[in-house]
């Protein structure tokens, strides 16, 4: 999480987390930084005014108390792309107790294993998805997830198909691949060779460290 702006005059401070902005319910007085005009609202950078000045945080450890979060990963079979794309955020928040990875197919068998080569790529890369049981997607585990990265729009819109509410927090995650190779869709490697499942595991571990870290590389 990073503090992004305070408003002096109201008070107000707001965050940002994974692209998403947030209003948060601490005192301006906590915050320290180079300060500059800038505004947001709704998520939306807005034009800059003056009264709202910017601060730059490079963690609110100190200053808020830590939120579990979960996020979804969402393929067809949750056999290949999603089970991958699990065990890689998994990689990263491995050290942070505040961060649950879950996935699950659209066409899930509930049990099924991850598939040999899904599970030989991932295990070149250090990453173990060996324990991995298929499960279908439902209704819980969309409502209890903050984030939900689908491998294609056809699982968004299958998401929403279900609970049409939450909208905000489900993501196309080829939306973020790298501009030079932009996607429409993380290819599905089922029936493939090994190195098309190497190729969408590097698909994959670039999009969501785009997702998660925008701007470095």
């Amino acid at each position: 999480m990073q503090i992004i702006s305070y408003a002096k005059s109201k008070g107000v401070v707001y965050g940002r987390k994974y692209n998403k902005v947030f209003k948060l319910d601490i005192p301006c007085s906590l915050l320290q930084g180079n300060l500059s005009v800038v505004s947001f609202m709704s998520g939306r950078r807005k034009q800059r005014k003056k009264g709202v000045s910017r601060c730059m945080a490079n963690s609110l450890a100190d200053i808020l108390p830590k939120k579990k979060m979960k996020i979804l990963t969402v393929c067809t079979g949750n056999i290949c792309r999603s089970p991958m794309a699990e065990g890689i955020l998994r990689a990263i928040f491995q050290a942070d107790p505040f961060m649950t990875v879950a996935s699950a197919g659209t066409h899930a068998v509930a049990g099924n294993p991850a598939t040999e080569f899904a599970i030989l790529a991932s295990r070149e890369k250090g990453i173990d998805i060996t324990g991995h049981s298929a499960r279908p997607l439902d209704s819980l585990l969309i409502s209890s997830s903050d984030m939900i990265l689908c491998m294609e729009p056809s699982h968004a819109e299958w998401v929403l198909s279900i609970d049409s509410s939450i909208y905000e927090k489900v993501y196309n995650l080829a939306d973020f691949s790298d501009s030079d190779k932009r996607l429409k869709s993380i290819s599905d490697p089922y029936g493939c060779s090994l190195r098309e499942y190497r190729e969408c595991f590097d698909g994959i571990n670039t999009c969501i460290h785009n997702f998660l870290f925008p701007g470095k590389k």
